[in-house]
C-alpha cells in the first residue's frame, strides 16, 4: 500500500484510513454428470498461472462427502487453475482443466462433472434355438491390442471372458475406448462364429 503522510498537531486527532482487500475462498464442485449427486474422493491439483502450487499437501485437493473441497486465501485479481487428477471409482475422468480468476466480493465457484463408466456386455446364444449357450470363450481387446481386466482392471483376466449360465459376460469400469470383442473357444457341441 502507499504510504500517507499526515501532519498532527497540538489538540488534535487525525484520522488516516487504510483498505485492506480480504483473500477470497473458492469452492470446486464435482458431481455425475446430468445429475447433481455428489462424487467424494475425487482429487484434483490447485495452481497459480504460472504452476505454482497452491495450498498445502503440494496443491492437492479431495473432495468430501458433499463432493466439494474449499481452497482459503486467495489473493484477488490471481488466476488459478483446477485440474483433476484422479476421479472416484467408476467414473471417468474430466481432462478439461478449469481457470478462474479470483475477484473481491464474489462467490469463487467451480463445478466439474464426471461420466459414469461403461458396461460391455456379451452374449453369446444358440444360432438355432436363441437360448443362452455357457462356456464360450471370448477375448477382449483395445483397439491398440491391450487385454481389458475386469471389474475396472481389480481382476487380471489377460482379456479371456467365459460366457455364464445366461450366456452372458459382463465387464463393467470401462473407459471410453474402441473394443475389439472375439470369440476364441466355442462349448462342447458347437462351432465358433464367423463374425
Amino acid at each position: 500500500a502507499s504510504p500517507q503522510t499526515v501532519t498532527v498537531n497540538a489538540d488534535d486527532a487525525q484520522t488516516v484510513t487504510f483498505r485492506d482487500v480480504p483473500l477470497q475462498t473458492l469452492t470446486v464442485w464435482n458431481y455425475v454428470s446430468g445429475t447433481m449427486k455428489p462424487l467424494n474422493g475425487s482429487e484434483f491439483l490447485v495452481t497459480d498461472e504460472d504452476g505454482k502450487v497452491i495450498g498445502t499437501d503440494n496443491g492437492i485437493y479431495r473432495t468430501d462427502e458433499n463432493g466439494r473441497f474449499v481452497v482459503t486465501g486467495l489473493e484477488p485479481g490471481v488466476n488459478v487453475h483446477v485440474k483433476q487428477t484422479a476421479v472416484t471409482d467408476g467414473y471417468v475422468l474430466n481432462g478439461n482443466p478449469q481457470i478462474i480468476r479470483i475477484r473481491s466480493g464474489e462467490a469463487q465457484n467451480l463445478t466439474f462433472y464426471n461420466e459414469p463408466c461403461g458396461t460391455l456386455v456379451v452374449l453369446l446364444s444358440d444360432k438355432l434355438t436363441e437360448h443362452p449357450v455357457k462356456g464360450g470363450v471370448f477375448q477382449i481387446m483395445s483397439a491398440s491390442g491391450e487385454f481389458i481386466a475386469d471389474n475396472g482392471g481389480q481382476l487380471s483376466s489377460n482379456g479371456r471372458y467365459v460366457t455364464d449360465d445366461s450366456g452372458q459376460i459382463i465387464v463393467t469400469g470401462l473407459q471410453p475406448a474402441t473394443l475389439v470383442v472375439r470369440q476364441t473357444e466355442a462349448p462342447a457341441g458347437y462351432v465358433l462364429d464367423d463374425a
